[in-house]
């Protein structure tokens, strides 16, 4: 089957909501999830690739050879060093990390953004440095404890489950997506516009669409014609 990633051709994008419900745009997050983001920052005139886990036990890594997170988001491995450690998330969403660097982060939502971005706002002379986590949504873990009984599955007592509820779109804006998918073993790019006129194109030649996110040319052909939804 066809599994989609997330770089949308334009935004803002709509991804599952949660429970408990979500925050309005603007606000920032208390906790996040999923709790791992790979994403490209500038520090002192350099680019680089940052991995960010907020959650105990998680680290702040860096790779400079790296800068855009352009080998990563064509399919390579992550090579990052870690620089700091997680220690906690204040109220108000401010992730404390200390380590070579001592980091303030800052989580926040924002959803006319279609993926989460890393900005660094300061970077000082003694190695602190402040910076804003931004995600599309805050999308909350909500954890359960729940016994054999009260849960009908095969788990021990005070085993965590995690709900997930997914919403279902009726409609989305925008109508296009140019998206990288897989079909068995093989990596593809399309392009999904989902509205009247519509089509669906592949383009064989740039799996991963590494091209398409590098140089904007998407050279796909189309498919599959748009009935309804």
């Amino acid at each position: 089957s066809l599994i989609p990633s997330s770089f949308p051709s334009s935004t803002p994008s709509l991804i599952p909501s949660s429970f408990p419900s979500l925050a309005p745009s603007g606000l920032f997050c208390d906790s996040i999830y999923p709790p791992e983001y790979t994403l490209p920052a500038t520090v002192r005139g350099g680019d680089s690739c940052f991995r960010i886990q907020v959650e105990p036990g998680g680290e702040l890594l860096m790779d400079r050879a790296d800068p855009g997170c352009s080998n990563f988001n064509a399919g390579s491995p992550f090579d990052g060093v870690p620089r700091s450690t997680y220690v906690r998330t204040d109220p108000g969403g401010e992730v404390v990390y200390v380590g070579s660097w001592d980091w303030s982060i800052n989580l926040k939502q924002d959803i006319s953004l279609s993926e989460a971005t890393f900005d660094i706002n300061i970077a000082s002379a003694s190695k602190t440095f402040t910076a804003t986590l931004t995600v599309p949504e805050c999308i909350v873990e909500s954890e359960n404890t729940l016994s054999n009984e009260e849960s009908g599955k095969s788990v021990s007592t005070g085993d965590v489950l995690r709900d997930r509820v997914v919403t279902v779109c009726d409609d989305i804006f925008p109508s296009e997506y140019t998206v990288p998918a897989r079909a068995g073993s093989t990596d593809y790019c399309l392009r999904i516009q989902v509205e009247s006129g519509g089509e669906i194109f592949l383009d064989a030649s740039d799996p991963g669409c590494s091209r398409f996110n590098a140089e904007g040319t998407f050279d796909g052909v189309p498919r599959s014609t748009y009935v309804r939804t």
